[in-house]
């Protein structure tokens, strides 16, 4: 028989740490390749350079940096945040919201991009951690 499972599937997963300030922390993220949670993130930071008036004035921090993986993880829960509130260690759900923004993401059809499976592993989940949890 042939093997029908999807091999990429089996070990999708994104995580990462939070800052003690419990803001998402650039630096210790984690994502198999073509994670929504990823591809969020991405979009986000095309967005923001395209979006820049003058590449010579960028500063990374807010291209690139910890306001974006804010931003990428209110999409992807669906929970809108402040960025003094934090986010609490746990796992966040592939939101419905984020569905409406990135069809694409979870859509199967004739006349659509199969980025991921639909709701049937990881691909729908990200978890937050801590550093106490790591070590």
């Amino acid at each position: 028989l042939a093997d029908t499972t999807n091999k990429e599937a089996e070990g999708a997963a994104a995580m990462f740490l939070l800052k003690p300030d419990r803001m998402p922390f650039l630096g210790t993220m984690f994502a198999t390749p073509k994670h929504p949670f990823f591809y969020i993130c991405v979009d986000l930071v095309i967005r923001s350079l395209l979006g820049l008036q003058s590449v010579s004035n960028q500063r990374a921090y807010g291209v690139t940096g910890p306001p974006i993986l804010h931003k990428a993880l209110q999409i992807f829960s669906g929970i809108d945040k402040k960025p003094d509130e934090g986010w609490s260690v746990g796992t966040y759900a592939l939101s419905d919201r984020a569905k409406e923004m990135y069809p694409y993401l979870a859509n199967h059809g004739e006349n659509s991009t199969n980025i991921i499976p639909e709701h049937k592993n990881f691909y729908d989940y990200v978890f937050a951690a801590d550093s106490e949890m790591i070590t």
